[in-house]
């Protein structure tokens, strides 16, 4: 705790009371300018402020001592628990940032570091040191560490302590092709971490000897088991590897995010009952949740569809959710799904098909909110307001409605949501719980990428 500011009235709660203005305080930039105000607050909000900093932060961190004269505060480093090197950091940023880290004696609990311009080699020396030997999270994108004995490897496996509980490894960058013999190395050794959340991109072969068999041999071991692990996400390229004995090791996943060129029933035997028997959240497309949906017992709560990009896949979607019985979130992210996208009609087909849902996250079209059969009229206060109107009463355990658009449809949405909501407002006096509305603006190639916009909340009268 810092020390207490003398001739002031701070009191034996101001640490305590301070650091509960800057957990609830969600403005990055005034909890900046708080921690301009004196000594004391420079301490004590920089202790929030950097802690997990984000990528633009990384030039402060890495300035020198002689850099910061004349002030005599801790430097922003010492605050650091988490690192997020970004593809425009240079190597020379990062090598500083990481002495000024070593220097406050603290370990590191998460390293993220996405760089297709320098390796791991280039700005960690070997053996690690301290700091770096108890990380909790890490993810990686960057280029291949070199086999067979490269130091970046050696590094990229230090890396991988037993402590780590989160792992991201993309190693797919335009200036390093996929190597299945690295891959393999470093799944070897995560198996000695307690890994609760693993995600793995598995890139196509990038040449005529590129090892598949390595890979494939590996999935099938049965010593290749991550104790501890819940929640897994593959980014698949390749379809000659079988993942059926790997998830039979893995019975205690229950959350799967599942992309690629393969489907994952090309991958995975989904008629049987001895893989992914406790799944309760699927991110992946309409075949692989069609084929989930069949096993009996199916116990699936929360679904992410990603292709429903023609007009029979929404009937079908639905068709397969009445198939869901315990499901409570779902989410279409198809950035694709434009006119046949939901309106207050097709809403009725998905509240017939699952009436008890929680959370609903939808990609929305103007074009499609606005048309009446094949007229388009341009998006006004009356149809956003039906929809919402919609939302409300067909789903009566609704808590929280996601809905996105794209940028160049955000001006009509944010025009008409003011006058939607006045004049939805007289029919909320039956919601006795409150309701969050949030409109998001889509990425439009990677749909579960957005930035919130407005977020609305319906209280209970």
């Amino acid at each position: 705790m810092p020390p207490l500011v003398s001739g002031n009235n701070t009191g034996p709660l101001a640490f305590e009371l301070l650091q509960r203005v800057a957990s609830e305080s969600s403005s990055i930039h005034e909890i900046a300018l708080l921690s301009r105000v004196c000594k004391y607050f420079n301490a004590t909000f920089n202790d929030h402020l950097y802690k997990s900093p984000s990528v633009s932060a990384l030039p402060t961190l890495a300035q020198s001592i002689a850099d910061r004269f004349p002030l005599e505060t801790p430097h922003p480093a010492s605050f650091v628990r988490n690192l997020t090197v970004g593809p425009k950091s240079t190597s020379e940023m990062v090598i500083a940032a990481l002495k000024n880290i070593e220097v406050s004696g603290k370990p590191l609990m998460g390293l993220f570091i996405s760089s297709s311009t320098f390796s791991l080699a280039d700005v960690m020396r070997y053996p690690l040191p301290e700091f770096l030997g108890s990380l909790h999270c890490l993810r990686l994108r960057t280029p291949y560490p070199r086999m067979p004995q490269g130091r970046a490897l050696e590094i990229a496996r230090s890396l991988c302590a037993s402590s780590l509980t989160v792992c991201k490894l993309a190693f797919n960058t335009k200036t390093s092709p996929g190597n299945y013999l690295v891959i393999v190395d470093l799944l070897r050794a995560l198996v000695l971490t307690n890994l609760t959340y693993f995600n793995l991109h598995i890139p196509e072969p990038s040449f005529v000897d590129d090892h598949e068999h390595v890979l494939a041999e590996l999935l099938d071991n049965p010593t290749f088991r991550f104790e501890s692990l819940t929640s897994l996400t593959l980014l698949v390229d390749i379809d000659m590897i079988s993942f059926d004995k790997f998830f039979r090791q893995h019975l205690g996943l229950t959350e799967l995010r599942f992309t690629g060129s393969p489907r994952l029933c090309d991958v995975t035997d989904l008629s049987s009952n001895e893989v992914l028997m406790d799944l309760r959240a699927f991110h992946g497309g309409l075949d692989d949740l069609i084929a989930l949906s069949r096993r009996p017992g199916c116990r699936l709560q929360a679904v992410t569809v990603t292709d429903i990009s023609v007009s029979w896949a929404r009937n079908t979607m639905h068709q397969v959710l009445a198939n869901l019985p315990n499901l409570r979130h779902l989410a279409v992210q198809d950035a694709s799904d434009n006119l046949a996208g939901y309106t207050t009609v097709t809403l009725v087909d998905m509240k017939r098909s699952c009436p008890d849902l929680e959370l609903i996250d939808l990609i929305l079209n103007t074009q499609a909110l606005g048309r009446i059969g094949l007229v388009i009229e341009l998006l006004s206060p009356q149809h956003l307001s039906s929809f919402i109107l919609r939302l409300i009463n067909g789903f009566q355990n609704l808590s929280r409605a996601i809905m996105r658009v794209s940028a160049e449809q955000l001006p009509s949405v944010k025009n008409a949501i003011d006058g939607a909501m006045e004049k939805a407002i007289p029919f909320f006096g039956h919601i006795d719980r409150q309701i969050v509305f949030e409109l998001r603006v889509v990425d439009t190639f990677m749909p579960e990428r957005t930035s919130r916009v407005i977020d609305l909340a319906i209280e209970p009268f």
